[in-house]
Parts: structure tokens; sequence; C-alpha cells
């Protein structure tokens, strides 16, 4: 049951959690306008310019990245909060008087480890959510700080391997129309072209919705790469003419958008699990959906046994060297086996939870030392 003291504890908490949270994201959105400075004015102009508002959508920028800098930073925040708590109850002689009443050690810090829980929960819960959607209009809206930047158009797309066997390429995406611009697809060893390279070039693909394919509006070329290319062997594409391409334009947006992505929810992850080659890295990326979150517990176990004192004169000064080692340890070990993982040399499901079990486990058998 939720006592007084629980609620006092919980209340204390939560206002250092959010002054802290509220901190860090200050920095973090601070030096982010300071080094657009010179591009908000600009874009903001343009967006006016063409008819919409430019204040609204520097607003919305900043408003969706937000989520994302709580959730990387909520792990030290939740722990900074914690050691801020504890430390001014001790001070203030607020927890001799609970433990002499009868009230146990860890009865006083449950509180806080539920609330830590919850916080986690949280994040799997808008992991699988909102945070997606929030991804996507963030990205959108920050290729409006690029140099000629559109919010509606992929520029700078990378090279996609397509499951029918193509390689496919192009010079621009517009996801809302479902087009690409510039499109190339080369077959390696074609069995219809003797086994020679085949290249397609379409100025133009539009995504058929009633055909469920991808259709050159405006034609195209078809060429095979002999050892002596001649003019000869290219080959006019009749305009409406079905591409050679299996992927669909939901799959195609995530492929172009997962290195920009702040975060994907694990259906998407894996859609492009299924269909990419690399397979071990996003796997990989699936573990680590749902362990990362931990993180936010695990910190709080092994930082609570050094900040918790039931003097006047709290320990935190004394032993703030260990609880920055432990905290850098875990992070640095969470990093190696992450791209151990994402190599291949390490197991995706050891290189997602191992981290987390290893030093989980020390926060517990600290736990256990905590002053009575």
């Amino acid at each position: 049951m939720m006592r007084r003291h629980d609620r006092y504890i919980l209340r204390s908490f939560v206002a250092a959690l959010v002054a802290t949270i509220l901190f860090l994201s200050s920095l973090v959105v601070i030096y982010d306008v300071a080094d657009r400075l010179d591009k908000l004015p600009k874009v903001a102009r343009a967006v006016t310019r063409d008819g919409g508002n430019g204040l609204a959508v520097v607003f919305e920028y900043y408003l969706t990245l937000l989520p994302f800098l709580w959730m990387r930073s909520m792990p030290l925040a939740v722990l900074i909060a914690a050691g801020a708590t504890f430390t001014w109850l001790g001070r203030q002689n607020e927890l001799v008087p609970l433990v002499a009443s009868g009230v146990p050690t860890r009865r006083v810090l449950r509180p806080v480890f539920f609330a830590a829980i919850v916080l986690a929960l949280l994040q799997t819960v808008a992991r699988e959510t909102v945070v997606p959607e929030l991804s996507r209009r963030h990205d959108d809206l920050h290729r409006l700080f690029r140099d000629q930047g559109r919010a509606d158009r992929l520029q700078e797309v990378p090279h996609i391997q397509d499951t029918g066997g193509g390689r496919l390429s192009m010079a621009a995406y517009f996801p809302r129309e479902r087009r690409m611009e510039s499109a190339w697809i080369t077959f390696r060893r074609a069995p219809d072209a003797d086994g020679h390279d085949v290249l397609l070039g379409y100025p133009v693909l539009t995504w058929d919705a009633g055909r469920s394919a991808w259709v050159a509006e405006r034609g195209g070329q078809r060429r095979v790469l002999r050892e002596r290319e001649t003019g000869a062997d290219a080959q006019r594409v009749a305009p409406g003419e079905v591409a050679p391409l299996e992927v669909s334009p939901s799959l195609l947006d995530l492929s172009l958008r997962k290195q920009a992505a702040l975060g994907l929810s694990s259906a998407e992850i894996a859609q492009l699990a299924k269909a990419s080659p690399d397979r071990v890295r996003l796997t990989l990326l699936l573990h680590q959906q749902w362990s990362q979150p931990l993180a936010t517990v695990i910190l709080l176990l092994l930082g609570m046994p050094f900040f918790f004192h039931l003097g006047r004169r709290g320990l935190l000064h004394r032993s703030f060297g260990w609880i920055l080692a432990l905290v850098g340890a875990y992070y640095v070990t969470d990093g190696i086996v992450s791209d151990m993982g994402s190599r291949g040399a390490l197991n995706p499901i050891v290189a997602a939870w191992g981290s987390h079990v290893v030093f989980g486990a020390l926060g517990i058998a600290l736990m256990s030392g905590v002053e009575t």
C-alpha cells in the first residue's frame, strides 16, 4: 500500500526528476538553436512564403525532438534525481526517523524503484506506439534545415538491395507521392541476358496501388552491360510498363529512413530484417528495443547504494567517483558488445542483453549492502 511517507518521497523524487530532465533537455535545445541560428530565420521565411507558419514549424521541430531527448537521458536523469532526493532527505534528517520508527530501508527506497520501473515500461510502450510517427515527422522537419532540402523529398538515397534480386538506386524519393526520380535497377548476371549485367533506367517510377507495382510513367531504358558496351545493347522501355521491383512503398520508406530515424517500432524493425541482407544488425536492434529501457532501473541499482545514507552528511561527494566509474563501465561495456553484435562477432541476443544482466546482477548485489 502507498503510505504517507511513500507519497512524500515519491513527490520529492518526481520534482527532482522533472527538474533534471528539463535542465538536460534545455542544454541540448540551446546548443542546437545556437548551432542553427543562421538557418532558423531562413527556414521560417521559406515556410511562410509557401503559405505555412514558419514559427510553428520551428516550434514543432523542437517539440518532436524533446521526447527522444527525454528517453535518451532518462536513465541518467533518474539516477541524478534519486541521488538528489535522498541526499536532501538525509541532510534534512528525515530518513533516520523513518527507519527508527520501524520502516525498513528497502521500504523507504521502494517508491523510487517503483517509479523507475513505471518509467521503463512507459519507454517500452512509447517505442512501440508514438515514437515511430514522431520520428518520421521530425525527419521531415529536419530536412527543412538542410541546404535546398524539402520536407517531402528524400535525397542522398543509399542503394537498396531488392528482394527480387535487383539493386535499386535513385536521385530522390517523394514519400507522400510514392514516386522515385532517376531510378536505376541493376541485375548482376541476369539469366535472360546470357549471364551479363542488366541496367534498367527510369526517369520516374510511381507506385500503382491498383496493380501493386512500380510503373514507369515516362518509360525508360534497358541496357545489357557487355565487355564492350555499344548503342545496340540499349532497348527502350515503354511508358506504363511495370518495373521489376518487389519492394513496397512502406518498406522502401523504412529502408531510406532507417539511418536518420530516431526510433522504429518492433514491427518495422522486423519488416526490415525480413527483407534486408543485413539481418544481424537488425536482429540486434530488435532485441535492444526491449532491453534498452532496463537501463533506467539498472543505473538506479548501481547508484543507490552509494548515495543512500542515514546521517545528515551524505556520502555522495565521496562516492561520486565510484558512481561515475560504474556508470561509465556500464555504457562502455554495452557499446562494445553492441558493436560486436552488429558485426556478427557476438550473438545478437547476448549483445543486446548481456551488459544489462551482468550490471543488473551487480546492482542487486550492491543493494544488499545498503545501510540499515
